[in-house]
């Protein structure tokens, strides 16, 4: 009997510990926010919260001690995140106020999305859950600075990097849209006064990036108005296909318009000995044209080069994961043409290789 009753108790306080504890302003919520990414952001945007699971973790424990209890706790009404509506408020603009997030999306049992209403404030955010609730152990940020961004590519938006720090929420995109859509999809991203690097991934979707765009440290712009972004756009313009073909890091030459970059395919000889063939692509930033030298062996020497025709914004399409180029010799003749994967970077030619971007 003893037993019993001390199993009851251990019962009750860990109940207590796990689920809420009376006090004169509510019932509190054993999990907090922890961490906010981006910890600094504009109202109008959507961020992540992270939360602890102390509660979960005491439930592993005591499944690991005694699984009777376990059952016994779980017979209790009141449960973990996830079964109860779950709401995320920010600071408001009076003292000890909080004003509700939108949008509130749950990603994972420790991962939420919210949407920074216009009346946020700077400080700390509370998640409730049901009737109790819990302020967080990190603070928010509330800026009134930042860029905006417009999708003018064939390809989303799956990355958005600002300082290194990702600022699109897991699952979000800039969707792209045909070129000749009347209007783009932009993108608000809040952040600090001073100058900030960017660094932008466009592709179908985040599993399949086509191509990395750097840009230089800018300083961050004010806001034109309420729900009329940040002033100075940066527009993210269509890919052209030099621009993907000398896209690798591993360059052959650079100047400061111009880039090589080597793509290679291997072929068997009937000696079994290897022979390595590849095209040199080079892009002009200057003109947006793109050469080519076709090489065998070594690469003084040349079997033909020329240009790289471009292809329409039509030819593109949104988001195609490959695409057809023809290469013409210095004469304007048709020389060949190549099917690139874009998302694996390679491409086959009507000599039966694979080429592999270096």
């Amino acid at each position: 009997m003893k037993r019993r009753i001390a199993l009851l108790a251990i019962a009750a306080s860990l109940l207590t510990s796990m689920v809420s504890t009376a006090n004169a302003q509510g019932i509190r919520l054993i999990q907090q926010i922890s961490e906010i990414i981006p910890s600094q952001a504009a109202a109008g945007q959507t961020i992540t919260v992270k939360i602890n699971n102390t509660d979960l973790q005491q439930l592993d424990f005591i499944k690991q001690v005694n699984p009777k209890l376990l059952e016994m706790i779980r017979r209790f009404p009141t449960r973990p995140i996830g079964t109860q509506q779950t709401k995320i408020f920010f600071t408001g603009s009076t003292a000890n106020s909080f004003v509700e997030g939108q949008n509130v999306t749950r990603i994972n049992s420790n991962t939420f999305t919210v949407r920074v209403p216009s009346t946020a404030r700077s400080g700390v955010m509370k998640m409730q859950v049901g009737l109790a609730s819990s302020t967080s152990t990190a603070r928010f940020t509330l800026v009134t600075t930042g860029f905006t961004f417009a999708n003018l590519s064939q390809y989303n938006v799956v990355s958005l990097k600002i300082d290194n720090i990702e600022r699109l929420t897991p699952g979000q995109t800039i969707a792209a849209v045909p070129h000749t859509a009347p209007n783009v999809n932009v993108l608000d991203v809040g952040t600090t006064t001073g100058n900030h690097t960017i660094q932008v991934s466009i592709g179908p979707d985040a599993a399949r990036p086509i191509m990395v765009l750097f840009f230089p440290a800018r300083p961050a712009q004010t806001l034109i108005g309420n729900n009329q972004g940040f002033r100075n756009p940066i527009a993210l313009n269509p890919m052209l296909a030099g621009e993907y073909l000398v896209s690798s890091p591993n360059t052959v030459t650079s100047t400061n318009t111009s880039r090589t970059v080597s793509w290679q395919g291997l072929r068997v000889q009937a000696n079994g000995n290897l022979s390595v063939h590849g095209f040199d692509f080079t892009f002009n930033s200057s003109n947006s044209v793109t050469t080519f030298k076709h090489w065998i062996g070594d690469r003084p020497n040349v079997v033909a080069q020329g240009t790289v025709s471009e292809p329409t914004l039509a030819q593109w399409g949104i988001n195609f994961p490959g695409l057809n180029l023809q290469l013409r010799n210095t004469n304007g003749s048709n020389y060949t043409t190549i099917s690139i994967n874009l998302t694996a970077a390679t491409f086959s030619a009507p000599d039966g290789l694979t080429y592999e971007m270096q």
